[in-house]
């Protein structure tokens, strides 16, 4: 069984998600994942990247800021311990040409419609695109998102989603 859902009020106080928490049309206790997407239109620029990598201390970072194509970064989030989100991720990025690089956190405290699904116990993946000039302003319009990188995160959506379902 897959749910879609689509949340309103996650910035007056994430109403939709929460609700939706406290009266699932799925019972929690069998919701194998959360799939969250927020800000999806937004890549990372290489400069970013290689700040991301110097300050988590890479092993290899500089073999994999040789490789690593901007446009094909993403930076999901997902909760420590979580191997089989993590499998599903790898292999669907594998598949598509992405390279990752995993936020860790419990999600407890996070920032969009995740939390509640955190709090309850659910797995998550936090699918995001990266922040950007005129986040939450006026100019934070629809001309401002890059088609091509919803896309690229609507494929990963999609193929982690096939094998999470597929299992």
């Amino acid at each position: 069984t897959v749910v879609f859902a689509f949340w309103t009020g996650e910035e007056e106080g994430k109403f939709g998600s929460g609700f939706y928490v406290r009266n699932p049309l799925w019972p929690l206790a069998r919701t194998v994942a959360y799939l969250n997407l927020d800000m999806i239109g937004h890549p990372w620029l290489m400069e970013e990247i290689r700040k991301l990598v110097a300050d988590a201390a890479l092993p290899d970072g500089e073999a994999f800021l040789a490789k690593v194509k901007p446009e094909a970064f993403i930076e999901p989030g997902l909760p420590p311990g979580a191997a089989d989100l993590e499998a599903a991720l790898r292999r669907a990025a594998r598949a598509l040409g992405l390279a990752l690089h995993f936020d860790r956190t419990d999600g407890v405290n996070g920032g969009s419609d995740y939390r509640d699904f955190a709090r309850a116990g659910v797995p998550f993946i936090r699918f995001f695109g990266n922040f950007f000039p005129g986040y939450h302003e006026p100019g934070d319009t629809p001309d401002a998102l890059d088609p091509a990188q919803v896309q690229r995160m609507a494929r990963l959506v999609f193929a982690t989603a096939w094998l999470l379902a597929d299992r």
